[in-house]
């Protein structure tokens, strides 16, 4: 049988309905009566009550309801401040993604800073130096420049526009407060202010991901005992251990370091307790699994982590429930996959890449940081053959 909208269908009705008894025929009298319109709402109410049509936009919406998808909307989510002194690019390291750097609290960077998308600095930017931004740049406060600012899309600003130097805008420009910027300006046109909207980072008490009570939650149900793994890390031994698709949860997690996890398939990983590291020296993906880890306290260094397939880095995600200070270290590496800290503070040294995507309380760092954003979908609970690794190397960022 034919798939029909009901919704569409009742509208239709509902619409002509009211068409014809606001119609009169030559005598001035309506052309329709009481009976005629409670037939009709009547069918329209029934066609609402059906069962829709079956949509593929409503299976991928369905689909996409979990916590990596939830969390990590944005490449880059800053809940606090962001500082940053030396090289900064975000972008994507997918053609299908979009890339975007929001920031809460005030931003500050000075040197190169680059935006492959769009940049939210919500509480205000204070840049010294270049400044590339492809997509829109929009800020509820104050915009201070010193340097060069390029904008693909359009600026608005809630509070000032000040520096001097070099502005170009290729669509709106929009300042809430006073524009005071010197030197070369040019932009598409010059618009009233629309207030902008609050960035939706999920950073406020309600929205934070209780990433302790999953951790506590699993501990009570879990797939260990079915699956022959013991809770302990203690009782896990040195040798590496394959963690096939299910829900797992450990404890006396000082003494992982010890042990390799080799994962195949959607596995959750909840860890209970504080973890000194997180790297490739006990943490590997088969290609075609993914890893939701979720740490209920803290995680001091987290270092380079080794994926199966390299061009998929959202398959790895790490939940940060504690709030100690985090440093990312992965040297000459790459770190493929997504961090999700938002009570934790996150420093960066050196040359830092990202593939994936970071949400964090501050970010802070001195050096070279470029994060190719990889949005993550929902683990499948359906088997899924693994796919061929391209040749070479992917970009970091697009």
């Amino acid at each position: 049988m034919e798939c029909v909208d009901t919704a569409a269908e009742a509208c239709t009705l509902l619409l002509t309905t009211r068409q014809l008894c606001n119609n009169t025929d030559v005598g001035g009298h309506a052309q329709c009566n009481s009976i005629t319109l409670m037939k009709r709402v009547l069918v329209a109410s029934l066609l609402l009550a059906a069962p829709a049509c079956a949509t593929d936009t409503g299976s991928q919406q369905q689909a996409a309801s979990c916590d990596a998808t939830a969390v990590f909307a944005e490449s880059v989510c800053v809940c606090g401040d962001f500082k940053d002194v030396g090289n900064l690019v975000v972008g994507k390291s997918r053609e299908q993604d979009n890339a975007s750097l929001v920031v809460m609290g005030a931003t500050k960077a000075i040197n190169n800073f680059q935006v492959r998308g769009d940049l939210k600095p919500h509480g205000g930017l204070d840049a010294i130096g270049n400044l590339e931004v492809t997509g829109n740049l929009q800020s509820a406060g104050t915009v201070d420049n010193t340097g060069n600012i390029e904008v693909g899309g359009s600026l608005h600003a809630g509070g000032d526009l000040k520096g001097f130097g070099r502005l170009s805008v290729s669509q709106d420009l929009g300042v809430g407060g006073q524009n005071s910027f010197i030197g070369y300006m040019e932009a598409g046109r010059e618009v009233a202010y629309q207030p902008v909207a609050e960035p939706a980072c999920g950073c406020a008490d309600d929205q934070i991901l209780d990433v302790a009570g999953a951790v506590a939650a699993a501990k009570v149900a879990n797939d260990n005992a079915a699956k022959g793994v013991p809770t302990s890390v203690r009782n896990l031994g040195a040798t590496a251990i394959k963690l096939t698709a299910g829900k797992y949860y450990l404890t006396d997690l000082a003494a992982i370091g010890a042990t390799g996890l080799s994962i195949d398939g959607a596995v959750e990983l909840y860890l209970d307790g504080d973890l000194v590291h997180v790297g490739a020296a006990w943490v590997h993906l088969e290609p075609g699994a993914s890893l939701d880890m979720y740490v209920s306290g803290s995680v001091k260094t987290i270092g380079h982590v080794d994926l199966g397939n390299k061009w998929e880095p959202s398959q790895f995600r790490l939940y940060i429930g504690g709030s100690e200070e985090a440093t990312l270290n992965v040297g000459n590496q790459i770190f493929n996959g997504a961090i999700y800290a938002p009570k934790a503070d996150i420093t960066y040294v050196g040359n830092t890449q990202i593939r994936g995507a970071l949400t964090v309380r501050e970010l802070h760092g001195v050096g070279n940081l470029e994060i190719g954003y990889a949005a993550p979908s929902c683990p499948s609970s359906e088997p899924t053959d693994p796919q061929p690794v391209p040749e070479g190397e992917p970009p970091v960022v697009l």
